[in-house]
């Protein structure tokens, strides 16, 4: 588990969006959409609780756009061959400097 990690989420999806001049209430409207599993993917979002669901959630959506794999793929920051296995990227971004640094 991560502590956070559904803010964590948030932030980033808002970073990338903004970053790609998209708006957020666009976003976020495209994220009230039923997953396959039934919820939205805002719902989802708003309760996850590992980098395995994280990873799911954004493997389903890209699913679900056409020649999603292929054109968003590789932007998944989350890599889950198993427990705590993030990018190396990722875990940058979201982990505080080292105290005495």
């Amino acid at each position: 588990m991560v502590p956070g990690l559904n803010k964590i989420a948030w932030q980033e999806i808002d970073r990338r969006a903004e970053k790609m001049h998209i708006p957020p209430f666009l976003v976020h409207t495209a994220l009230k959409i039923t997953s396959p599993n039934g919820k939205s993917y805002s719902d989802r979002l708003d309760n996850v609780k590992t980098e395995k669901q994280l990873s799911a959630i954004f493997d389903d959506f890209i699913g679900m756009v056409p020649m999603g794999q292929k054109l968003f793929g590789s932007l998944n920051p989350v890599h889950t061959g198993g427990p705590m296995q993030v990018s190396i990227a990722f875990a940058e971004q979201h982990t505080p400097a080292t105290r005495g640094k």
